[in-house]
């Protein structure tokens, strides 16, 4: 199809092409017919300018050739000239600049009476360039038969010179009264010349073959031919014999048959060009039709042909869609332990026994092929998972009830060395259990801890404290405390362990680690700033995105899974975590946590304001006044000393003394203003190891009651059954 459409546009090019070149032929004949009466009347005026006319007869012929020359510009300007050669145009266009200038100047000399040969030659050169640039044209047409006529009438221009040229130098020779020998002969020449051409003239007329057309031989007559040879004698007797008017009237006689004949063939010339352009403007007419048919034929050939090909192959590509839209989910489904993926792809029906029916075989038997691949990965995948969780459940069930046993041995140890040995223990397991938690969650498995009752924002930051290593830098900034709901308040406070562990590890160990909070909008802020190195926009924007991956294999081969258990715990909560540079105009880094007001009491949030721009809130309500603390009496808790002088544990207490009063701890107080600036950073050490009265270490106070923590039941190992065979 594609190269009868080629052909068929070549060839339709082609005849269009050479439409163009024939209509534009036919405009150079036009334009060679409308030069025709400015070459007459140019002529006129060459002869009477240089053969010393009178004022009025020079001014006569000159107002005849403007008015001719005027008449020849607009058919100039319409014509054509892409289709001509570069040096055709360059001619062309050159007599246009001399008609418009060179003739100016030759009238000049005519009027100050230059040198008779300066006139001469300068009207012989015009007149020459004339024909000159119609044999050029001539030549280079492709229409042949049209450039005979125009080479014939190029041949008839140039008779007419030459007799007009003859009768200059006769009439010149006259009015000079003494002229030389060498004067004579070139008059003598120049009569040879012209009957020369004249033949050559009439030989081409003759050959075009049109009827009434033609050189007759009345021209020169025996009269005509008597005065140039008594001309070309020179002599002054010579002279006298001959008459100059009836010699210039001889001439010009001769001139106006010579344009006749011109114009009968300019004539036949534009007839010639016109027949050319109707026969080629049928010809491409026919040429285009039937290119346009053979195309559209081709055409419908191609639709039928292609529709067999292009509705397989269009199921084909519904089927590969299909792939490759239903293969992460069935990796999506196999991510979550337990539930089994199951993916069924249509058949693509096989019509035909063809290559497209052999490909949609092949192709089915890949489809098949490749599902059973992915599933029996995918459940490999997930029977791995499965192991993982299954571990991860088992070290955190064994590590609480390791963490409560340590607990009972803190509450029975005296010894200060044992008791901060056994702190630190129970330090270390707190950061393991966490590490379990971050499998669970990087599994996508909750890690089913949770409180009954909700914490405050400060004891969840606590909680997120005691569960790194250098607990003791973090510095708190508090102008909120709303209460967390207790269902968020351990996933909270896991995300926040997180990020200050990478904090503390990646800034220097003096310095703290500062974290402050409030409210902006329907969020509550939390604000963790180190005063680190800091990084780069390249590095926060690769942080920020591990943030942002919360897909399955995003965090495969990732020597850090910080950042990702970040992003799943807040996609988890619903809040948003952002890494920037630090804004206090320090080194470091500042992490910013929006957790959503949902996570919070409901009375909370919108009571506390904003630290940020001033917004509407709902009066803050006033808070009850905390009780008196009530004197503890020791004595009643003690029994006696041990032998480093400090105060002994009663093993129990009499069930009918009445009850020791204890301190009782109030609601933290909220900031009085929504936009009150942050308090300057005061250390809180909520988890640092302060000295019991007597010099024993005290551990961190615990935000919450671990015997309140709701733990899933430990879940029954199994295994995948492709493993398991």
């Amino acid at each position: 199809m594609l190269v009868i459409l080629a052909a068929g546009v070549f060839i339709s090019a082609t005849a269009l092409t050479q439409l163009r070149l024939d209509r534009a032929t036919r405009g150079v004949v036009d334009l060679v017919r409308a030069y025709q009466p400015l070459n007459e009347a140019f002529q006129t005026e060459r002869v009477v300018s240089t053969t010393n006319g009178s004022a009025d007869q020079i001014k006569a012929t000159r107002a005849a050739t403007d008015k001719a020359l005027a008449d020849v510009r607009p058919i100039a300007a319409k014509l054509d000239l892409a289709e001509f050669p570069s040096d055709v145009v360059g001619r062309f266009t050159e007599l246009q600049r001399s008609f418009d200038k060179d003739l100016s100047a030759m009238r000049q000399n005519v009027d100050i009476q230059a040198r008779p040969e300066i006139i001469q030659n300068a009207y012989a050169n015009l007149a020459s360039r004339q024909i000159a640039l119609v044999q050029l044209v001539a030549q280079t047409i492709s229409n042949r038969d049209v450039a005979k006529y125009l080479s014939a009438q190029a041949s008839v221009a140039s008779t007419a010179d030459d007799l007009v040229q003859e009768a200059v130098a006769g009439l010149t020779l006259m009015n000079k009264q003494a002229v030389s020998s060498l004067s004579s002969v070139q008059f003598a020449n120049l009569g040879t010349q012209t009957e020369n051409q004249r033949a050559l003239a009439r030989d081409q007329v003759a050959s075009l073959g049109v009827k009434d057309i033609e050189i007759g031989y009345a021209d020169p007559n025996a009269d005509f031919m008597t005065m140039r040879s008594t001309i070309s004698i020179g002599t002054n007797a010579a002279f006298a014999l001959v008459d100059p008017a009836v010699f210039a009237k001889a001439v010009t006689d001769q001139t106006r048959r010579l344009s006749a004949v011109s114009t009968d063939v300019l004539s036949s010339a534009h007839n010639v060009a016109t027949r050319a352009i109707d026969a080629q403007t049928q010809r491409a007419i026919i040429t285009v039709g039937i290119a346009v048919g053979a195309a559209v034929l081709s055409f419908f050939f191609a639709v039928v042909v292609s529709r067999t090909i292009v509705v397989p192959l269009r199921r084909l590509t519904a089927a590969a869609a299909d792939v490759r839209d239903e293969l992460p989910r069935l990796v999506e489904q196999v991510q979550v332990p337990g539930e089994s993926p199951s993916l069924e792809l249509p058949q693509i029906p096989v019509t035909s026994s063809d290559e497209v029916g052999r490909l949609a075989a092949a192709f089915n038997a890949v489809n098949a092929t490749t599902v059973q691949v992915a599933q029996e990965q995918a459940a490999l995948r997930g029977s791995i998972a499965e192991m993982f969780v299954n571990v991860a459940r088992r070290d955190q069930v064994l590590l609480n009830r390791q963490l409560s046993f340590i607990d009972s041995l803190e509450r029975s140890e005296e010894d200060p060395s044992t008791l901060a040995n056994l702190f630190r223990l129970d330090h270390l397991a707190t950061r393991m259990r966490r590490n379990a938690e971050s499998l669970l969650v990087l599994a996508g498995i909750d890690s089913g801890r949770r409180l009954r009752d909700s914490l405050p924002l400060s004891d969840v930051i606590r909680t997120a404290s005691s569960e790194i290593e250098q607990y003791d830098r973090v510095e708190l900034e508090l102008t909120a405390d709303p209460a967390m709901l207790g269902f968020n308040a351990l996933p909270a406070a896991h995300l926040l362990a997180e990020l200050l562990e990478n904090a503390t590890v990646f800034s220097e160990p003096e310095t703290p680690i500062v974290v402050a909070t409030g409210v902006r909008g329907d969020q509550v802020e939390v604000r963790i700033i180190d005063q680190g190195l800091g990084m780069s926009e390249v590095e926060l924007d690769a942080a920020n995105e591990k943030i942002r991956s919360v897909g399955a294999g995003d965090a495969l081969g990732a020597q850090r899974l910080g950042l990702f258990v970040v992003g799943r715990l807040a996609q988890r909560l619903g809040a948003e975590v952002e890494l920037r540079k630090s804004s206090r105009g320090t080194t470091g880094t500042e992490t910013v946590v929006r957790f959503p007001s949902t996570l919070f009491q409901s009375t909370e949030v919108s009571a506390l304001g904003s630290y940020g721009p001033a917004i509407p809130s709902a009066p803050v309500p006033e808070l009850e006044e905390a009780p008196e603390a009530q004197p503890v009496d020791l004595a009643a808790l003690t029994d006696g000393a041990t032998p480093l002088g400090l105060p002994r544990r009663r093993a129990g207490v009499d069930p009918a003394a009445p009850p020791a009063t204890l301190p009782t701890r109030t609601p933290a107080t909220q900031p009085a203003a929504a936009s009150a600036p942050l308090p300057p950073a005061a250390p809180l050490a909520p988890a640092a190891a302060d000295q019991r009265s007597g010099g024993l270490p005290q551990r961190p106070r615990k935000t919450f009651d671990e015997n309140a923590i709701v733990l899933p039941e430990a879940p029954t190992p199994t295994l995948s059954p492709s493993l398991s065979a």
